[in-house]
Order: C-alpha cells, then sequence, then structure tokens
C-alpha cells in the first residue's frame, strides 16, 4: 500500500553531475559547503530585515490610525467564530495503480477570525487547527502502514496588514502558516499524491502606487519555506533520506493600466530562486516569468486573456534549462454583477454562487519535478429556492515531464507524460447566512504512459459548516487554489 508514496514523491532526482561532485569534494576536504547552501543566512537574514523594516513601519501609521480612530469612534472589531466537520471517503485514497485501499477520513477544525478596522489601516488575524483521523476501509496487508498512522493535527495560521498611506500610496504584510500533508498548496498544478507531513511559511511584504486611478505599480517581496517532518513515521522511506525542504525567495513587479473603467491591462515580472536544504537534490535554480494580461467586464460577464513566457536557469550543469510559454483565457458570468473596480495586488477575489468559469492555462510548475501543464476549467454554481446551494466543478490537465523517468529498466527511454480530470457536483443546504450542510460526490482519474502512475479515486464528502469564513485562509483555500 505504500508503494503509492515512494512513486509519487516528486522531489528532484539526485544527479552524479560534476558539478555535484565537486560540491561534495569540497565538503569532505574543507568540512563545510561551499555551495549556495552558505548563502541561505544570509538571505534569509536580508529577508527578515526587509520584512521587519516593512512591520516597523506598519506599526507607527497603526498605532496614530488607532488614536485618531479611537477619539472619533469610527474603528470596528470583528470576531468570528468558525467551525466544519467533514467526513470523507476515497476508493483509492493512495492512487496505487494495482492495489486500491479505501480509506475514510474525518476531520474537525475550529477556528476564529479576528479583524480591526481603521480609516486607513486594516489588519486580519485568523488561526485554525485541523485534527484529521484515518480508517481503512478494506483490508490492509500485514506489512503496510495502517491508515490510522496518518492521524495528524495540522494547524493554519494567516496574518494580513493593509494601510491606505495616501490616496495613491498602500502598502501591507501577508503571512501564511500551514501544517498540512496536501501537496497542492505549495504546488497549484500538482496532482501527485503525496501523504508526507510538511508546513509551509509564505511572507509577504507589499507595496504599490495609483497613478491618476489609472495606472498602478507594485512591488511584492515572497519568502516560501517548506519544511518536511522528519519524525512523520507513518510515511518512513517516502523519497529516501532526501527531505526536500527548500527556500523560495520571489520578487514580483506588477504594473496595471486602466484604460477605461471596465477594461484592465497588467504587465506581471517575477524573478525568484529556489534552494533545496539537501545538496544531493540538484534541482537549484533562478526562475523568470514575464506575463502581459488583459480582462474585459461587462455587466454579468468578464474576459480574461494573457500570454508570457516562463524559464529556469538550474545551477546543475548536468540539467537542462527550461522555458515555456505561457498562456491563459478565461470567461466569467455572474449575478449579481461584479462591482467595477481593479483587482489590486494581493486581493483575493471570491464568486458568487450564481456563477459560470470556463477557463485555459498554460504553466511550467515551480517546484519539484519539470513539467508543463496545460489545465482547463469548469465550474457551474447556483441558488436555487434560496436553500439549495449546487455547484459542479472540473478539471482536465496534460503534464509533459521533461527529465522524469520509470525506475522500470523497460521503460527507461520515456519520459513521463499525464492526463488526469477531476469532476465533482455539491449539494449543498443552507440554513441560515452562517450554517449549511454539503454533500459532494466526484472522480479524479489519471491516465499516464509509465506503469505504476495510473489510477481511478471516488470520494464521497460530507461536511458541516458554521461561519466558515472562506476568505480568512490566508490563500491556502480550494477557492483560490481551483481559480486563477
Amino acid at each position: 500500500m505504500m508503494k503509492a508514496y515512494a512513486v509519487e514523491f516528486q522531489t528532484t532526482p539526485v544527479r552524479q553531475s560534476a558539478c555535484a561532485r565537486k560540491r561534495r569534494a569540497a565538503v569532505s576536504t574543507a568540512g563545510h559547503s561551499e555551495g549556495t547552501g552558505n548563502m541561505r543566512p544570509l538571505k534569509a537574514m536580508i529577508c527578515a530585515m526587509f520584512v521587519a523594516f516593512a512591520v516597523a513601519a506598519c506599526l507607527p501609521l497603526l498605532s496614530c490610525d488607532t488614536a485618531k480612530a479611537a477619539s472619533e469612534a469610527s474603528h470596528k472589531i470583528t470576531l468570528k467564530p468558525m467551525l466544519t466537520v467533514t467526513a470523507k471517503h476515497d476508493s483509492n485514497f493512495y492512487g496505487d495503480e494495482k492495489n486500491e485501499q479505501g480509506v475514510y477520513s474525518f476531520l474537525i477544525q475550529p477556528g476564529f477570525s479576528v479583524g480591526l478596522e481603521l480609516p486607513k489601516t486594516s489588519l486580519n488575524f485568523s488561526y485554525m487547527p485541523e485534527a484529521y483521523t484515518y480508517t481503512s476501509s478494506t483490508s490492509e496487508d500485514d506489512d503496510s502502514s495502517s491508515a490510522s498512522d496518518l492521524d495528524y493535527i495540522g494547524h493554519l495560521l494567516s496574518l494580513s496588514i493593509r494601510h491606505q498611506r495616501t490616496d495613491h500610496l498602500a502598502f501591507g504584510l501577508d503571512n501564511g502558516f500551514y501544517v498540512t500533508r496536501y501537496p497542492y498548496f505549495y504546488d497549484r498544478l500538482s496532482t501527485t499524491i503525496d501523504n508526507r507531513k510538511y508546513w509551509t511559511n509564505r511572507l509577504s511584504p507589499f507595496v504599490f502606487y495609483d497613478f491618476r486611478d489609472r495606472f498602478t505599480l507594485g512591488l511584492r517581496f515572497s519568502w516560501r519555506t517548506i519544511v518536511y517532518d522528519d519524525d512523520d513515521e507513518s510515511v518512513h522511506g517516502t523519497g529516501g533520506d532526501y527531505s526536500g525542504d527548500s527556500d523560495e525567495y520571489r520578487w514580483i513587479v506588477s504594473f496595471g493600466m486602466d484604460p477605461t473603467r471596465t477594461t484592465t491591462i497588467d504587465l506581471d515580472y517575477h524573478f525568484w530562486e529556489l534552494e533545496y536544504d539537501d545538496e544531493r537534490l540538484a534541482g537549484n535554480y533562478t526562475g523568470q516569468w514575464v506575463m502581459v494580461t488583459g480582462q474585459k467586464r461587462f455587466k454579468y460577464f468578464a474576459f480574461d486573456a494573457g500570454i508570457g513566457f516562463n524559464w529556469q536557469d538550474y545551477e546543475d550543469d548536468d540539467l537542462d534549462d527550461q522555458s515555456t510559454v505561457t498562456y491563459k483565457f478565461g470567461i466569467t458570468g455572474q449575478d449579481p454583477p461584479p462591482a467595477e473596480r481593479r483587482r489590486h495586488l494581493g486581493k483575493v477575489f471570491i464568486r458568487p454562487i450564481n456563477h459560470f468559469y470556463l477557463g485555459y492555462l498554460r504553466n511550467a510548475n515551480t517546484y519539484g519535478s519539470y513539467y508543463t501543464a496545460d489545465r482547463y476549467i469548469l465550474s457551474l454554481g447556483g441558488l436555487f429556492w434560496d436553500r439549495i446551494d449546487t455547484q459542479v466543478r472540473g478539471w482536465y490537465q496534460t503534464g509533459d515531464y521533461k527529465s522524469y523517468t520509470s525506475s522500470n529498466p523497460e521503460e527507461r527511454d520515456k519520459k513521463r507524460k499525464d492526463k488526469t480530470y477531476d469532476i465533482s457536483l455539491r449539494m449543498a443546504y443552507v440554513f441560515t447566512e452562517s450554517l449549511s450542510l454539503s454533500l459532494t460526490g466526484g472522480r479524479t482519474e489519471r491516465d499516464s504512459n509509465l506503469e505504476g502512475y495510473s489510477y481511478v479515486n471516488d470520494y464521497v464528502i460530507l461536511s458541516a459548516d458554521f461561519n466558515y469564513d472562506i476568505g480568512a485562509r490566508g490563500g491556502f483555500t480550494r477557492e483560490a487554489l481551483f481559480y486563477w
């Protein structure tokens, strides 16, 4: 049953390259690393100083706003309790091609969010522990680990600070921390089956400036850390001794233009470095991505289109540099109609219940084995009789791996190519604005050209939500991951 873990672990392969051999030789002779590992503490210190400066700049402004708001009685404090209870059954929980194992999973997720709104400043903090338990629904092999070994307590914390310094200048800070077992929270294109427990943190200060309500210039820095739990004995042996712990340092420069109230053109440039802690993983690289997108909004519809270029320059000379032309197309219809406003840097938009969305995206992943993905997305939603919330969601994705090959000697000459789809129907009864009960049924299926990577999984989810504020999860939501 644990075979799927070893198959699906998508870390960068170990290469016996000349570059890697030189690094190991330097370590053995000098007693310390001569590679990029020495730069990590320095970069971390620079990033911490940058963030500390941003926070220090916010605090005096926040205190001034607090004093002024107190005198004018114009501040607002909100406290929202939240609770979700979920039961799920997967017919093939581990995504095994031949040995399907059914698993029941149960989630209890209490939490709360606190918000403070001042005339020019807003602060939101939320925390949700996640208690997961797993029980096998089919017989387990004697030599395999039990599903209950995956039981764990996850944690989700998010912090968001916004300050409107002037009518044109605004800056803030976002931070999201998550302890989980689900890989799509670090790679939105991921279709991997990997239940290793890890924590990830994304710290992101930003600033943007509006010129005459027509032009916006933004700068964002993002520092993302991924650390796997070395004591996670439930998936012992996954990936061997290579943990996959990494840091990503990313700069984003954004320029937006509004020719009209209903037309938006954006130019985004990303520059980042990905560094693995383990020098035996030959996957450190520098990446760049430039993208031009446009949106035209009508009363009930919006059209999106974009084109860009993504390239990754690997540190190891034995790894080929990669490049991809990226595309994005989308059409959205919704009722009530969206407001005529810009999508400011870092703003998360949640679609209403009554909507449809059809989109296409082509891009490359940024973590693990390199692949190019083409994803087609469909979402339909509607509220009937003011009580029945119905939603159909689906996506179909092709994955073209550039260097991922099978461990089977007969397939060594093949490079992995996957076709994966997920389709689901969700129906919820809305008792009140803050209480609902939902039932979801769906299927995930992957067809791969390599043996051992194909699988079919049917799932059913029963969930009760109380005051579940989807916008308070710091970007770690299925909603935020599903749309682009």
